[in-house]
């Protein structure tokens, strides 16, 4: 296997999905929690204020569903690939 700065590819790629996977649980975690609380506010200002707290990164961190499927599947690919062309030679 290749070597990358002293790193084979497939810790890489460990490394790669997993901070992607971080990455979504870390941000996401500020909508999910606003979305949480508000329910428990009593004022219908507090609501407001929780619900436009997190408007302008709603979509934003959506980029993270995207982007882990699309690793994931390209992972699996390269690992396959190599295997069978490493097995041809």
């Amino acid at each position: 296997m290749e070597i990358i700065l002293g790193l084979n590819l497939a810790t890489w790629w460990f490394l790669v999905i997993g901070g992607v996977f971080s990455g979504y649980a870390i941000l996401d975690g500020f909508d999910l929690g606003a979305g949480a609380l508000h329910l428990f506010f009593n004022k219908e200002e507090s609501r407001r204020k929780a619900l436009n707290a997190i408007g302008p990164v709603w979509d934003g961190n959506e980029v993270w569903l995207v982007a882990e499927p699309y690793l994931l599947a390209f992972h699996w690919y390269m690992l396959r690939f190599f295997r069978l062309s490493t097995s041809l030679l």
